[in-house]
């Protein structure tokens, strides 16, 4: 959850929930440290839905210092190029060719050049951009605490 503290809520928001059936572990008689796989995702899933949509917000406001102090120290982003492909020759992406390859880094340098210059041609005028938050998957994980 310590990705999550960056965007606490200020306001009186009420947090998103998940799926139906997901967090709510009354109508299975006991509570979410039960053990079984999905219990107490609701809230998880509810918290990362709703760090999502506010991670878009910020990127929508040109806020990407905030944004960039939501990320951690070990992110990778990485978009592969995609290829077309018969699909008995592969998925179509490479994983050798990428469009971005950065870490934590990269992407600071990346948010300090928008911020030096007003002026550049992929900034100005703003890009006309829609970011969808959708289809999200959490997925319990081995290790206590930890979702993917």
């Amino acid at each position: 959850m310590a990705l999550l503290a960056p965007l606490a809520r200020s306001d009186d928001r009420r947090r998103t929930p998940g799926p139906e059936g997901y967090g709510d572990d009354s109508q299975y008689g006991h509570d979410s440290a039960a053990g079984y796989p999905g219990a107490g995702l609701g809230l998880v899933y509810g918290d990362i839905l709703d760090f999502l949509i506010d991670e878009a917000a910020l990127l929508d406001d040109d806020r990407h210092l905030e944004w960039l102090d939501c990320l951690t120290d070990d992110i990778v982003y990485k978009m592969p190029v995609r290829k077309t492909v018969y699909r008995r020759d592969g998925d179509g992406f490479d994983e050798r060719t990428l469009h971005w390859d950065d870490n934590r880094f990269s992407l600071g340098l990346r948010v300090r050049a928008f911020g030096r210059s007003r002026s550049r041609y992929d900034r100005d005028p703003a890009p006309r951009v829609r970011r969808m938050v959708t289809n999200l998957a959490v997925h319990v994980t081995d290790k206590p605490g930890d979702t993917r």
